[in-house]
């Protein structure tokens, strides 16, 4: 539901973002939590523990990245055949969330990350499955327990919210209960973006 929240939140406003949008997929790891890639690749140029690492990427804007990453192509004809059989390959974790931005319309690109070679896959914004199938409908309050359950948001950028709940479409309206208006806090006229 995150990960379709943020792509309603993409369609409300898309010139904010992207054409193209990424994600990155966590690598493979052995049973013992072995990184194959980082051993034999990335460690040579970080010199640091891979959680280590990863938390530095994450919290910061990732200079020291870009000083410490080679300046050259890595020819992986010439890595151990244990790192090459990892090279874009998904962590077991990993593969749900594959599979769900695949049926968004993400595909692998062939651009692996640096840390632990995990897939990058992307998508142009506009053909995001959430993003262009999303409809939007004017908010008419009804019963509570009837009508498909879907994700529903605001059409606004400054009071996002997303919600799952059950909804009737009548044509172009959306009828919802009145938890489900009180979640979005939105009242009956305002438009809401609907997403089956």
């Amino acid at each position: 539901m995150l990960a379709q929240s943020r792509y309603m939140l993409i369609g409300i406003e898309p010139q904010r973002f992207a054409e193209m949008v990424l994600a990155e997929l966590r690598g493979w790891f052995d049973e013992d939590g072995r990184c194959p890639f980082w051993e034999h690749v990335a460690s040579k140029f970080f010199r640091l523990e891979f959680d280590q690492a990863d938390l530095m990427s994450a919290s910061t804007d990732g200079q020291f990245i870009l000083d410490l990453a080679p300046r050259h192509p890595i020819y992986t004809e010439l890595l151990p055949e244990e790192a090459r059989d990892v090279i874009g390959r998904v962590h077991r974790d990993g593969e749900a969330a594959r599979a769900m931005l695949e049926r968004e319309g993400f595909r692998y690109q062939g651009l692996v990350d640096l840390f632990d070679a995990g897939p990058t896959v992307a998508c142009p914004r506009d053909d995001i499955r959430t993003v262009r199938d999303a409809r939007r409908l004017r908010v008419k309050p009804g019963e509570d327990a009837y009508g498909e359950e879907v994700l529903i948001s605001t059409s606004e950028v400054a009071r996002f919210r997303a919600v799952r709940a059950s909804v009737l479409i009548d044509g172009d309206a959306a009828i919802l209960g009145r938890d489900p208006m009180e979640a979005l806090g939105v009242c009956e006229g305002e438009v809401v973006r609907v997403k089956a």
